[in-house]
């Protein structure tokens, strides 16, 4: 099993990732830097709190060109919920700022009505469960880390914003909020993404993190 790398820029929860990674025997190294990051072949990319936010700190730590560099090498990364949505052209919240563009598409808003036109509680905090994107029929794809998921699968959920992928082949699972349909995660090639925690959705989140950790590059 191979070693993942965490990147820590001061707008993610690494605690509760490097305790689940622990807890399943999953090697990790935590880098601040993009030297250090290029000495892996696989990461993880954390994030919490708002889409600008995240940008910044990556800027300000060169991480944005270490990513995008790290991504070109053909090496595998993994963003969790902020970390996702970072991945994107660009986000939506507080104006328009310009994300990593390794996946096209934007970041928007959850709707505050639902289908039934009652308002929905923002940020959506809920178990919510995974089906397939658009273009994987009745599994999951089996060169991502969900491959051993099965349709329905709870995990926990955190947030006021979704991914927009433009591409549907690039929407890997959905989930719903009270009838509103959102893109779950996220990815294409070697890169890979989710709007929800593995690190908090008990036993299927760890196994999504294992099955990272082993993919082939």
């Amino acid at each position: 099993m191979k070693t993942v790398a965490i990147i820590d820029y001061n707008c993610g929860n690494i605690f509760s990732i490097c305790n689940a990674l622990k807890s399943h025997d999953i090697p990790f190294a935590i880098v601040e830097t993009a030297t250090e990051l290029q000495k892996y072949d696989r990461a993880i990319l954390p994030g919490v709190g708002a889409f600008p936010n995240a940008i910044k700190l990556l800027d300000q730590l060169g991480l944005l060109d270490g990513i995008t560099k790290f991504v070109a090498s053909g090496r595998l990364l993994f963003g969790i919920c902020v970390g996702l949505q970072v991945m994107m052209d660009n986000g939506l919240e507080q104006g328009k700022t310009n994300g990593l563009g390794l996946i096209g598409g934007d970041v928007a808003p959850l709707p505050l009505v639902a289908s039934t036109g009652e308002p929905l509680k923002i940020p959506h905090i809920a178990w919510s469960g995974l089906e397939p994107g658009p273009t994987f029929g009745q599994e999951f794809g089996q060169t991502s880390p969900l491959r051993s998921c099965a349709p329905g699968s709870q995990f926990y959920f955190v947030h006021s914003f979704a991914v927009r992928p433009n591409d549907p082949k690039h929407i890997l699972a959905t989930a719903q909020y009270n009838g509103i349909q959102f893109c779950a995660a996220a990815g294409r090639d070697n890169i890979f993404g989710t709007q929800f925690h593995p690190e908090r959705s008990g036993a299927v989140g760890l196994r999504l993190l294992r099955e990272f950790a082993t993919l082939s590059t």
